[in-house]
């Protein structure tokens, strides 16, 4: 599932520096600036900002993000699979992982 507007706040100060991220958990992975728009598995993930400063002042901060599922059974529901498509339930269902 593709997560926006996890990025981190404003960047105060007046130097030029370099954003990083890290995820650890469900999602692993790494990359350069904001991490927005990134696709997440299922369960929890630890996400992980690093910004430095080109003198190697660094600081850190990271929070957890939990993806979930949530299965709705169909009011029409059939153990008749033919019969569940004839009823088109299937278009009324949200996949949305």
């Amino acid at each position: 599932m593709a997560v926006n507007g996890i990025g981190p706040g404003p960047v105060t100060g007046n130097c030029t520096s370099q954003l990083t991220y890290r995820f650890e958990g469900a999602t692993g992975g790494s990359g350069n600036g904001d991490a927005s728009g990134s696709i997440f598995n299922k369960g929890v993930t630890t996400v992980w900002y690093i910004i430095k400063d080109l003198n190697g002042n660094a600081d850190s901060c990271s929070f957890d993000l939990t993806v979930a599922t949530t299965v709705v059974a169909p009011t029409n529901a059939s153990s008749d699979h033919s019969e569940v498509c004839l009823l088109q339930v299937c278009r009324e269902w949200d996949y949305a992982a």
